[in-house]
């Protein structure tokens, strides 16, 4: 700014005003500063707080991408069907679970139709389901019940790195998994000499591992014919997997089956049909008969499936079984299969006085040796 002469007053007015309006602006600027500093305390903990519940939104969707529940059900009885509805609506609430695959063995209806209403909220629970159905075979493959080929075939489709494999009567509590972790543990499951009470020995069959040991050790054997110890020869693979292959402090736990006086995981108790003299001496068979033969090592799926339809959250394959693997017991010479029952029929003592011509000729295709 020029400057004025003593004379021009309109010169000194101009530089008066000028002078104003600077020390105004720097006033204003200063002003502003101040409402804009505390603007932003003040907003700052609320864009912490978004940043952290996003973060958060983050970290529980990871958590959700961890597991797969994998189940097989063959059900034909009305009650046996609701007692699978209301394990698959406890499935869904389970925290931590990516995918839910249900192996439906022939069943005398539809699963997927039975569990539809269910179904539709998979995507509301972020988390795939997946029905397979197996309906049929091809000519002169028997379609006998075989919980270890329809377990094998669910966890072909499991796609979590962890699997919690459950029967379509196991119930979970919404924190089973997050109380369960695998952090330092190979794999857990419901160890029956830990059961709070006998409907709990039923639990020994569901466990929870990574999916590629159960891959490495080939799933389970599906030469199992008979009831019974399907379960613990995995564990045993599965075991000694672990041990060579990891350097987790715990080979396998057992679950943690409370919280507190709250119940993490439950079996739903209902009427059995098998004799529990036979189980035990199927049991016993099995154990005593996988020792006799190679050990499992089959990757070949006996089954091809198909997909039936796909939408959101849900897809249902149509699924046929092609092959039979030859059971334990046609892998045995019959001297061997016999002195295998008798060794059992020993164990079971005089719980099995009536049973002895059943077993050899379930078993061994032979009547009592010696008759």
């Amino acid at each position: 700014m020029r400057e004025c002469y003593a004379s021009d007053t309109a010169c000194k007015y101009t530089v008066y005003m000028f002078n104003v309006e600077k020390r105004y602006r720097r006033i204003e600027i200063r002003r502003m500063g101040r409402v804009a500093e505390s603007k932003i305390r003040l907003l700052a903990p609320c864009y912490l707080i978004c940043v952290v519940l996003w973060l958060l939104k983050f970290v529980s969707v990871s958590r959700r991408s961890e597991v797969s529940i994998a189940a097989s059900c063959k059900l034909d009885d009305a009650e046996r069907v609701k007692d699978l509805r209301v394990s698959f609506s406890s499935w869904l609430s389970v925290k931590g679970v990516r995918q839910i695959i249900i192996v439906d063995w022939n069943s005398s209806h539809p699963l997927i139709s039975e569990l539809q209403a269910l179904a539709n909220l998979c995507p509301v629970f972020e988390i795939d389901c997946v029905f397979l159905q197996v309906r049929n075979s091809i000519a002169n493959v028997n379609m006998k019940w075989t919980i270890t080929s329809a377990t094998n075939l669910a966890f072909r489709f499991v796609q979590a790195p962890y699997v919690l494999k459950v029967d379509c009567d196991t119930l979970l509590h919404p924190e089973f998994i997050q109380l369960n972790p695998l952090a330092d543990t190979g794999f857990r499951y419901g160890d029956w000499r830990h059961a709070r009470d006998a409907n709990d020995l039923h639990l020994n069959g569901v466990f929870l591992a990574r999916a590629s040991h159960f891959r490495e050790v080939h799933g389970f054997d599906e030469r199992f014919r008979f009831y019974g110890w399907d379960d613990s020869d995995l564990y045993l693979r599965l075991a000694e997997h672990i041990r060579r292959t990891s350097t987790v402090a715990h080979i396998h736990q057992d679950f943690h089956r409370m919280k507190g006086s709250v119940s993490l995981i439950e079996h739903i108790k209902h009427e059995r049909h098998t004799d529990p003299i036979v189980e035990r001496a199927g049991i016993c068979f099995n154990r005593l008969a996988s020792k006799r033969v190679e050990s499992w090592h089959h990757d070949s799926s006996p089954f091809l499936c198909h997909r039936e339809k796909k939408s959101s959250g849900l897809t249902h394959f149509m699924c046929q079984l092609q092959k039979n693997y030859t059971a334990l017991n046609e892998l045995l010479d019959v001297k061997s299969c016999a002195a295998i029952v008798k060794t059992c029929l020993k164990e079971l003592k005089s719980e099995c006085i009536n049973c002895k011509q059943t077993l050899f000729l379930q078993m061994c295709h032979e009547k009592v040796p010696g008759r």
